[in-house]
């Protein structure tokens, strides 16, 4: 996705686990965010969410930070057996190309496999399209 603004704005907003609160869907309700504002290796973040009104916990480590290039963030604790998101900064004309990467794996075997390459896979890339449509409005107006 191309943003208006610069690397350093997208990287800024994006290490910041309370701007979840900007940028989800209204199927992901957020309730409250426990993190710093500043990402580093090693530091951690916790979500209280509703999914579809079910409530969960998602306990995030921050994996790589390089300023303003890249942040990779892992669960510790959540719904996945393993998650990973890699969030990418490239400078293109007067804004950036931001590109998401995620990488998942559901518990529960093949019933797990089966859910990822269906519902789960779905849901995920709604929610992505939707966060991608209010990050690029946040940056178009600012707010």
């Amino acid at each position: 996705m191309w943003l208006a603004a610069a690397p350093e704005a997208v990287f800024e907003f994006h290490q910041d686990p309370h701007n979840i609160t900007r940028i989800s869907p209204p199927s992901l309700v957020v309730v409250s965010v426990e993190a710093d504002p500043v990402a580093q290796v090693g530091g951690r973040f916790t979500l209280h969410l509703r999914q579809l009104g079910i409530p969960m916990s998602w306990v995030g480590e921050w994996e790589h930070v390089q300023r303003p290039v890249a942040l990779v963030d892992r669960a510790v604790k959540s719904p996945f057996r393993v998650f990973r998101h890699e969030h990418l900064f490239v400078a293109e004309g007067d804004g950036t190309r931001m590109t998401d990467r995620v990488t998942y794996v559901l518990p529960f075997g093949i019933l797990g496999w089966f859910a990822s390459m269906t519902a789960v896979r779905i849901v995920l890339m709604a929610m992505f399209r939707q966060r991608h449509a209010a990050t690029q409005q946040f940056f178009a107006t600012g707010a």
